[in-house]
């Protein structure tokens, strides 16, 4: 009977080691598209950080913070030095805490926007995490937990194959917002001209799933660390499209009811954020340059109305 643990032991660590070395060999292909777009934010927010002084604000948050803020708004008001890190949703609020966590400080202030998709499926991420790990901040693997590795390791081939197809793509075009020169240094992205709603339309994005309770843990353990530093941190909703809002209010309902039960630093209400058709261009969270301003200021108004920064 020993001999026979023994051996589907040998044969499990054999399996397994075979499987990480060929997780390893396919996630190690660089994603072109990456490397010429908006998510090299990821590491240019790294390196700004790293040289930057006290007190700060730090935006933490998807493509609906760096499509959807003007950061040199909040420095002009607070005279503050703002990076905004919001990248991509596909990172997963895990990896868009843990990634520049280490870099905030004693009197920081830091605003978390997550997506609502961040409370039911998608805060460990998605393939596009694995995307711009390997082929923008390698060294944020370091960050991955063994959980969070299990979760991603079904979106492993997906990112291989991706990462295939975007070999030979070349630079963006001088318009298109999604290429890594219209990120501006606060890690805002701008070249707004193409971003009208020009009466688009588009089906509304349904959050699909139960509300996990696993991102309102990494809120309060991030939230603690905060106190701990002396760090002012703030939960913000999203700006969200009226009618996406519509389709989920009572989903989005819960998840605030939910925060505001965990004791997390919620600011505002989620119907406050909600925003026009109009203001939106491509996606229920990406504002046109209108809609950047409006939210931003509505931002500067609940700043204000907290009384933190004299």
């Amino acid at each position: 009977m020993k001999k026979f643990v023994l051996r589907i032991l040998i044969y499990c660590s054999v399996i397994f080691g075979c499987t990480a070395l060929l997780w390893r060999i396919l996630i190690s292909v660089k994603n072109d598209y990456s490397t010429h777009s908006h998510e090299t934010n990821v590491h240019k927010q790294i390196e700004r950080l790293d040289t930057m002084s006290s007190p700060k604000i730090i935006i933490i948050g998807g493509s609906g913070c760096g499509f959807g803020i003007c950061s040199p708004l909040l420095q002009e008001r607070y005279n503050m030095n703002v990076c905004n890190t919001g990248t991509h949703a596909g990172l997963g609020l895990n990896l868009q805490i843990n990634l520049f966590r280490k870099y905030i400080t004693t009197n920081d202030i830091v605003i978390v926007i997550p997506e609502y998709e961040q409370y039911t499926k998608m805060f460990y991420g998605d393939g596009t995490a694995l995307r711009i790990l390997t082929s923008i901040y390698p060294e944020g693997y370091k960050q991955v937990s063994f959980l969070q590795q299990m979760h991603l390791y079904r979106y492993v081939p997906m990112a291989f194959t991706d990462a295939q197809k975007s070999k030979g793509m070349g630079i963006f075009g001088d318009t298109i917002p999604y290429a890594k020169e219209a990120v501006n240094e606060f890690g805002d992205v701008e070249r707004y001209a193409n971003r009208n709603h020009d009466n688009k339309e588009w089906k509304p994005n349904i959050l699909k799933g139960y509300i996990s309770v696993i991102p309102f843990l990494i809120l309060k353990d991030f939230n603690e660390e905060c106190k701990e530093k002396r760090v002012h941190l703030f939960i913000f909703p999203p700006a969200f499209r009226q009618e996406a809002f519509e389709c989920n209010k009572s989903k989005i309902n819960e998840i605030w009811s939910r925060l505001e039960k965990n004791n997390l630093p919620v600011v505002s209400y989620p119907e406050a954020y909600m925003l026009p058709d109009s203001l939106y261009y491509d996606t229920d969270y990406h504002l046109t340059y209108e809609g950047v301003i409006i939210r931003t200021n509505k931002l500067i108004a609940d700043i204000d109305s907290l009384g933190i920064i004299k």
